[in-house]
């Protein structure tokens, strides 16, 4: 007689009896049994976030439960099992797959025995072309300034002159923009427009006598253009020390402190010193 039970649902291991009991043509009977050997898995489940928040460029490529670790794990070659990583209601398998934005992700482990096990963690996608300047500075505040890359660029609309394009062109602070004689034109998180925004005259004369400091086009971009830029832009703007040139010594030099300035002859190339 053989068995043809090829699940249990109690929770030991090891061999159980099946009982037949059946009647012959003479109307004897009898009892005879066969044994199924069975092996489940009673083992509850537990993972856990590694962080409470994970923050990275959008398109990132990375499975959902890279983000968590299992810290009590299941056989799922006796009893099997899945695990589920989802937003909302969606079913992620991998992150490149969602848009910027911030989201809750959450991923369940459930055993072939019905025993569940789950954990959540916040997931920030950042890009620099579509998320606010506000979501941009709390990234870059945040230690995150490098999931913006130098080169991405982002519409902003001047009041009065139109859309432009600006591109990232720094993202980190080398040692030496600590110096106080060093131009921090190129320090931290820095933002330089592509498009050329108007034609203004450097001076009123053919001389610079004094360099960028007094300059009326510094006044100019530093009250006219600055005032013109969007109020959540604006606002974010921090004081930078340039240093335009040398004076009379190479310990005198031009240096003002500006929300908005023009790079340096060095800065730009040769090729645009004409």
């Amino acid at each position: 007689l053989g068995s043809g039970v090829t699940s249990v649902s109690i929770s030991t291991n090891g061999t159980r009896y099946i009982y037949f009991r059946a009647v012959n043509n003479a109307g004897k009977a009898g009892t005879v049994s066969a044994a199924q050997t069975t092996k489940i898995d009673t083992t509850q489940p537990a993972l856990k976030a590694k962080a409470t928040s994970n923050t990275m460029a959008k398109g990132t490529s990375a499975a959902p439960m890279n983000y968590f670790t299992i810290t009590t794990n299941y056989n799922s070659s006796l009893s099997g099992g899945t695990t589920t990583c989802k937003v909302g209601s969606t079913t992620v398998t991998n992150l490149n797959t969602l848009a910027a934005g911030t989201y809750t992700l959450t991923c369940t482990m459930k055993t072939g025995t019905g025993k569940t096990a789950s954990a959540s963690t916040t997931i920030n996608l950042r890009s620099f072309s579509t998320d606010s300047w506000a979501v941009i500075s709390s990234t870059v505040k945040g230690g995150y300034a490098s999931v913006y890359k130098v080169g991405d660029t982002k519409e902003v609309a001047v009041s009065g002159y139109g859309t432009f394009t600006v591109r990232l062109a720094n993202n980190t602070t080398p040692s030496e923009c600590n110096a106080t004689t060093f131009s921090q034109t190129a320090c931290g998180f820095v933002v330089e427009f592509v498009d050329i925004i108007t034609v203004y005259q450097l001076n009123s004369t053919d001389t610079n006598i004094g360099s960028w400091p007094a300059t009326k086009a510094r006044t100019f971009i530093n009250g006219t253009i600055y005032n013109a830029l969007p109020a959540d832009l604006k606002n974010l703007i921090i004081n930078t020390r340039v240093v335009s040139g040398h004076g009379t010594s190479d310990s005198a030099n031009f240096t003002s402190t500006d929300k908005l300035y023009l790079l340096a002859v060095k800065e730009v190339g040769d090729a645009h010193t004409d």
